[in-house]
């Protein structure tokens, strides 16, 4: 029988009906049902199993089913589940090489499913705040607590910092923040909106984030997770893209952490104060972190300010994140005229333990022409994606 497509799983078979997936997690839906997306991905996955495909399995996992291109596997899927027609369900066994870098043990690391709060309408009034957990820009963020239906809730509590009267300017800004965010925040990458408001002054109830940020913990880990957080993030920047949405403030301090008993802490987005929809080119440097700046920021001549500049700004937080310092240091006068005209040192520089191909990786992201970047985040996420099946971490 011939390959057909259905909502993105790929079927294939004979006397036996195999069903496949791209396990491409937070691809479009367009590339998702491509066959062409089978080919970029290093290992198949079999009732929660990570096991590699060599020609010769991948023979034997298709014996007997007929009509099938074996080029269209390209030893890189998913196999989701196996379904009989008429027989009885096809079973094999692989056993791994002793050359091959164990991976159950990775494997288990990852968080199963990403936690996110229970959506509800709060009144302000009856919201507690307790101490200052954040402050930047304009507004300050308070751990804050609410009773409802459910319990005790306790999330973060976004405010405009208060000097006085407050301008119209700042409370449209927050708002339509708060508006932009909740648009985006179906992702498990991406902070959870609780709920916002504007009375008695614009405010953003949002998920309490547990564990800390990147910034003040990018020496802790190591190259496994580093790779699984990358692409993470990276997921998250993408799903904001198809949404039309650039963020133009990506930093360390905006990537933070949720604890997960027993597994690594789900990275997520934070703060899209300054984030612009990809139509209305802006430069505003208001807020602005110039050490994770794109050169466009500082110099319109660049270009303006779109979702490549996001693609800057994150190979400079990845760049931390595998370093452990951003790739230009010193003063802001100094740090904004390296990155006009500076090349930062690649990473394996800084860090001899990583991979070789993370130098290309995060370089490529971090040109200063913006044509010379990524064309688009789809290719950065797809590069470490690669980079992170090599590393075995599936």
């Amino acid at each position: 029988a011939s390959p057909i497509v259905v909502d993105g799983t790929v079927f294939v078979g004979g006397p036996l009906l195999y069903a496949l997936d791209a396990d491409v997690d937070g691809s479009s839906n367009g590339s998702r049902v491509m066959l062409g997306t089978l080919n970029h991905h290093s290992n198949w996955r079999h009732a929660g199993q990570s096991i590699d495909i060599s020609p010769q399995l991948t023979e034997q996992l298709l014996d007997g089913v007929s009509g099938i291109p074996l080029q269209l596997m390209g030893g890189t899927a998913l196999l989701t589940g196996t379904l009989a027609v008429g027989v009885g369900v096809k079973k094999w066994r692989h056993k791994q090489s002793s050359n091959e870098m164990p991976k159950q043990s990775i494997q288990n690391e990852i968080p199963e499913s990403v936690p996110s709060p229970p959506q509800y309408k709060l009144e302000y009034k009856n919201i507690t705040k307790k101490g200052t957990v954040g402050a930047g820009g304009n507004a300050d963020v308070y751990g804050a607590t609410t009773e409802t239906a459910d319990g005790t809730l306790t999330f973060a509590l976004k405010e405009p910092r208060l000097n006085g009267t407050i301008s119209s300017d700042r409370v449209d800004r927050l708002l339509s923040e708060a508006e932009t965010w909740a648009n985006l925040d179906d992702h498990d990458h991406i902070v959870s909106i609780i709920d916002y408001g504007s009375d008695p002054l614009p405010w953003i109830a949002m998920e309490y984030m547990d564990g800390g940020h990147l910034g003040a913990r990018a020496n802790e880990f190591g190259t496994e997770q580093s790779l699984w957080i990358a692409l993470a993030v990276t997921r998250g920047v993408h799903h904001a893209h198809r949404r039309g949405i650039a963020h133009l403030d990506l930093k360390p301090e905006n990537i933070l952490f949720r604890s997960v008993n027993n597994k690594w802490d789900v990275p997520k987005i934070a703060d899209w104060g300054l984030s612009k929809h990809l139509l209305e080119h802006s430069h505003s440097r208001e807020g602005l972190s110039p050490h994770y700046a794109a050169p466009e920021q500082f110099d319109e001549q660049v270009g303006p300010t779109d979702e490549r500049t996001d693609i800057y700004q994150l190979g400079a937080v990845l760049y931390g994140l595998f370093t452990g310092q951003p790739p230009f240091k010193g003063s802001t006068a100094s740090v904004m005229q390296n990155i006009l005209t500076s090349k930062p040192k690649p990473p394996t520089r800084l860090n001899e333990s990583l991979p070789s191909e993370l130098d290309d990786i995060i370089l490529k992201a971090m040109k200063k022409e913006r044509a010379d970047r990524y064309e688009s985040i789809i290719y950065f996420r797809d590069a470490l994606d690669t980079l992170t099946d090599k590393h075995s971490l599936r």
